[in-house]
């Protein structure tokens, strides 16, 4: 039988999940401060985030 997760369990694992997503955007900033200013750049960053809410759709099981 499992036993409910403490506090710090559930920090743990919130904080496995956050993680690569934020090393992600992190990573990609010069990205985000770049292409704005260029047609095609804003394509990239729509279907980037675009992108983004389908992995953490598919993340949160929906």
């Amino acid at each position: 039988m499992l036993m409910p997760l403490s506090r710090w369990q559930r920090t743990l694992i919130v904080a496995v999940l956050v993680l690569p997503m934020l090393m992600i955007i992190m990573l990609s900033l010069p990205v985000w401060l770049y292409l704005p200013f260029r047609e095609a750049g804003r394509v990239f960053i729509l279907d980037l985030i675009r992108e983004f809410t389908k992995w953490i759709k598919a993340a949160k099981g929906e």
